[in-house]
């Protein structure tokens, strides 16, 4: 085992260029922050140091890197590992995704795999990189003064949102961003919706003169389009779905008294999106109710988040319907769908079919039930 430390940005440049013969394919992974949930500094050390004494042991070489994907990661790059192994210690470190290169016809082919029902599926590849300015604050990886991005087509919005606007907001406004990012990330569970409604707290800072504090903020954004459904009922959101359940009690099982109560015991202001608000919405999902919201900017975006995503598929499937004639829901709009109580979690991309996947697998699901039933119907036939 050799840990590569002599001129690192050297070797790591000839690594990503393909310069360097003697490295076939590489790795680059973390051990921080598992499945995108952020862990604190000391926690993360110690994950760090669990993959330092893994790759030693299993005598692996490797270098070390910087990087930010949503938040800052301290990434190793593995030498000259196979695919299988890559997504064994992406298992092992329980990691939502990794980068996997390997050299072919004189270029350095990157490809992006991501875990999705707990096995690794690659989402993209590339054969470049880009270098990028050192203004740019995310989703990049680092070695002293070099910065590079590798421009996946999953995230060209990323790219697109930096290279173009990011850079031009002062430091006030770019840590602003920043906060309301950790925040996003790891509350919706996909790091990839934050730059979809990044364009607009972007926009709206570009254009506000005054400073800006998190909540003044977060309502701008709110004013993408936003349901509320509950079997054959949909009612469209003006404002924020909390404030739509302030307004109408009644019809979530809700009295007044008793959202006044979960704010008192946070100790919030009404109608503040903080912790009483994650309590009030949660409770009316186990309810039965689907909260949905529509970003159009830069591509269509559902997202559906109930309790439990079986227990509440029927109701989410007559929305679709609903959205499909009513609200101009297309078979091409990417559409992500969270679970708060059962952990679900699953999205389906523009890139990957987008909803026209989803109802494909549906179709799917359905034709494999009614062939069982068949089956089921011949062998009673036969056995008679």
């Amino acid at each position: 085992m050799k840990i590569l430390k002599e001129n690192t940005q050297t070797r790591i440049k000839e690594i990503m260029t393909g310069i360097n013969t003697g490295v076939k394919s590489f790795c680059i992974i973390t051990s921080e922050n598992p499945m995108g949930q952020k862990l604190s500094n000391k926690e993360n050390i110690k994950k760090v140091d669990s993959l330092k004494d893994y790759l030693r042991l299993g005598l692996f070489k490797y270098l070390r890197a910087k990087g930010k994907y949503g938040s800052n990661e301290n990434p190793f790059i593995i030498i000259n590992i196979n695919l299988e192994e890559a997504k064994n210690i992406g298992n092992k470190f329980n990691q939502e995704s990794f980068i996997f290169a390997y050299n072919k016809n004189d270029k350095v082919i990157f490809e992006y795999w991501k875990k999705e029902n707990n096995n690794y599926k690659k989402l993209d590849e590339i054969d470049h990189f880009k270098n990028v300015s050192k203004e740019q604050d995310d989703f990049y990886t680092s070695t002293k003064s070099w910065k590079i991005n590798i421009p996946f087509s999953i995230f060209e919005d990323v790219n697109f949102i930096y290279e173009e606007n990011y850079g031009t907001l002062n430091s006030i406004k770019k840590d602003t961003i920043d906060i309301i990012n950790s925040i996003n990330v790891y509350s919706e569970g996909t790091i990839l919706k934050k730059f979809y409604e990044n364009r607009a707290y972007i926009n709206y800072l570009k254009k506000s003169k005054d400073e800006i504090d998190y909540y003044s903020l977060y309502e701008e954004v709110q004013k993408f389009p936003a349901f509320w459904a509950k079997g054959s009922k949909v009612y469209n959101v003006d404002e924020k779905h909390i404030r739509f359940i302030l307004d109408n009690p009644e019809m979530f099982g809700l009295t007044k008294e008793e959202l006044l109560d979960i704010y008192k015991k946070h100790n919030e202001k009404i109608g503040l999106e903080g912790k009483a608000r994650e309590e009030i919405i949660k409770k009316v999902s186990k309810n039965g109710w689907i909260r949905v919201r529509h970003y159009s900017k830069p591509n269509n975006y559902w997202t559906i988040q109930v309790d439990n995503f079986r227990k509440r598929k029927k109701s989410i499937d007559l929305f679709i319907d609903w959205a499909m004639e009513n609200a101009g829901m297309d078979f091409n709009d990417a559409i992500s769908f969270i679970g708060f109580d059962d952990n679900y979690s699953k999205n389906y991309s523009f890139q990957e079919g987008g909803l026209n996947k989803y109802l494909g697998e549906e179709n799917l699901d359905k034709k494999e039930k009614i062939n069982k039933i068949v089956e089921e119907v011949i062998k009673l036939k036969f056995f008679k």
